[in-house]
Formats: C-alpha cells, structure tokens, sequence
C-alpha cells in the first residue's frame, strides 16, 4: 500500500512539473527590441559596445568613494546595461540613419519613450529620449559620417541628469 503511494505521488509531481509553466523572463520594452536589432546591423562603419550591469559594478567596486560620492552613485544599482553605437564613414552613416527615422523626427512618443530634449545647431541634432527607467540618446554630427546612439537600460531621465552634472557625458 505504501508503495503503491509512493509511485502514484511521484507520478504526480514529475506530471505536475511538466505541465507547470516555465518562470517568465522579463518582457523586454519597444525600445529594447528595437536597439536589440540596431546591434544586428552588421557594418565595418559601425562600432558596437555593450556594457552589462556586472560590468557596472565592477567598474565602480575599484572606485574608492566616501559617503557622500556612494550617495551620489547609488542610482548605478538600478542599471541594467548601455549600449552604445558609433558610426565612421558614410555608409555606417547611412544605414544607421535609416533605422534611426523614427527618433531622428523629434516626436514627442517614439518606441514607448518620451522626447525629453532636442537641440538642433549647425545641421547636427541630440535627442533625449526616456521612458519605462530607461534614457537614450540619439546625436547626429550633421556631418554625413558621424551618429551616436546610446541606450541605457536602468537609468531614469532624472538620473541621466545626475550622471552629466558629475561630468560623465554619456553622448
């Protein structure tokens, strides 16, 4: 009788495990998805860099800080990653600038994202996007070989503020 239990509740567990659903990853964002492609474009004028948020952390971990400059940094906790896109020559030009049309029009919503600033000189551009925690920044040089696009995963538009006024340019 035991045994008989013993198989049919071990039946029931390996069962229930099968038909359980599986843990759901976070949903990544519009903008996410769409900056998850732009590191697809495969282009020698196109640079890619990506930095992690353990990255993160061991970067500022070497970092000596008293209490306040912790307090300052603290926002780092929150960032997921940064990626970073640079183009050099005019066909990295050209086909960023592509697939940037949609951010490169200044509207107010883009990809989920609020335009939080614009500034126009000389035929160049920067465009501050920030939504859902999460801030980019798109410059176009004006001179048909030059565009930046950073994306922060993790950083609020407040904290971006933060990160320039420590004088850490992030575009």
């Amino acid at each position: 009788m035991k045994r008989k239990l013993f198989i049919i509740l071990t039946l029931m567990f390996t069962v229930s495990g099968v038909w359980a659903a599986p843990p759901q990853q976070p949903q990544k964002s519009e903008v996410e998805w769409f900056v998850h492609n732009l590191a697809k474009i495969k282009s020698d004028e196109i640079s890619y860099a990506y930095i992690s948020a353990n990255m993160f952390k061991q970067l500022f971990v070497r970092i000596d800080l008293d209490e306040e400059g912790c307090e300052v940094l603290s926002f780092i906790k929150s960032l997921k990653s940064l990626r970073r896109f640079f183009t050099n020559g005019k066909q990295g030009y050209d086909v960023m600038k592509a697939a940037l049309q949609p951010l490169l029009q200044e509207k107010e919503e883009v990809l989920g994202m609020t335009l939080m600033a614009s500034n126009r000189d000389g035929g160049g551009m920067v465009a501050i996007y920030s939504g859902q925690g999460n801030t980019l920044v798109v410059t176009d040089y004006g001179n048909d070989t030059t565009i930046t696009v950073v994306f922060v995963a993790g950083l609020s538009y407040e904290s971006f503020l933060e990160f320039n006024d420590l004088g850490i340019d992030l575009y």
